[in-house]
């Protein structure tokens, strides 16, 4: 119920029933009353739209620190060579703020 008018999507929106897409939304759309309306219809409960808003600098140091946090919790304190690949490269792109 959060969703306006305007806003962009951060993500793909794919609507399906019974095994067929109804509705596809490419990212980087900007939505409007009858997108909204229609996600409704096919039950979508939930989208990624672009934060437009940038964080102040402490919160997203925080951000950061508890993505880095939550990540570590994820691959464990000594993770193998191919997941500590991942995991650097996760830590190198941070938190993505949609």
């Amino acid at each position: 119920m959060e969703l306006k008018v305007g806003m962009v999507l951060a993500m793909p929106v794919t609507g399906s029933s019974g095994g067929y897409a109804t509705m596809q939304l490419s990212a980087g759309g900007s939505i409007t009353e009858e997108m909204i309306a229609q996600m409704l219809i096919k039950g979508i409960e939930c989208v990624s739209v672009v934060n437009q808003d940038q964080p102040c600098e402490r919160d997203y140091a925080l951000s950061v620190q508890k993505y880095e946090s939550r990540l570590r919790e994820i691959f464990g304190p000594q993770p193998d060579e191919h997941c500590l690949n991942l995991l650097n490269a996760l830590l190198t792109r941070g938190p993505v703020p949609c």
